[in-house]
């Protein structure tokens, strides 16, 4: 199952979890009707191993009763490497876009996304959706200053692959903990 890890820097870690289908849940169903079963999610790090309700809702998609979340989930191959588990991929912004609606159609989704997200934020206090929104400008900066310079460098059609994105990432993550972030993108060397 894939869960997003919140750290006391406020940094987030998408983490694939293993756990082990324990079958249906002796409840049988949800409160809004959807059969339940029971996972057994494997002690990793500081977490110890526990028990949770879930019901799945795709072939990648499943809800945690206990921890109230949507998360992917899927099973793994017999000879997994998780070495190769993000290869090379190459993706126009129309491609995404075009995937993120599919996902959202396959889920059964009632809502995009993007207002997913803005129904979210809007429940925050006022001070940290100020303080996400200015987090959020800061980092969208960045990003896109970083990918002016590859689009100067290789061509306006240019691709931007994964390992391109992994790269920039990296680089925003150790400027935000050497607390440079302040900075200019184009004052920074690439």
């Amino acid at each position: 199952v894939q869960w997003e890890i919140v750290d006391q820097n406020q940094q987030v870690e998408v983490r694939w979890w293993g756990c082990e289908y324990m079958g249906n849940h002796p409840s049988s169903r949800s409160e809004d009707g959807k059969l339940l079963h029971s996972l057994r999610y494997d002690a990793n790090g500081e977490f110890e191993a526990t028990n949770s309700r879930v019901a799945f809702l795709s072939d990648s998609l499943l809800w945690d009763y206990d921890y109230e979340g949507e998360l992917f989930w899927r099973v793994q191959p017999e000879n997994w490497d998780e070495s190769k588990e993000y290869p090379e991929e190459k993706y126009t912004m129309q491609q995404i876009i075009q995937d993120q609606e599919t996902e959202e159609k396959k889920g059964g989704a009632q809502l995009s996304l993007y207002t997913l997200g803005l129904q979210a934020f809007s429940t925050m206090p006022h001070e940290k959706q100020r303080m996400v929104a200015e987090a959020y400008q800061a980092f969208s900066t960045k990003f896109r200053g970083r990918l002016e310079k590859l689009k100067q460098e290789r061509g306006s059609g240019c691709e931007i692959t994964t390992t391109d994105v992994n790269a920039i990432m990296e680089e925003l993550q150790k400027l935000k903990q050497s607390r440079t972030m302040a900075l200019d993108p184009d004052d920074l060397p690439v």
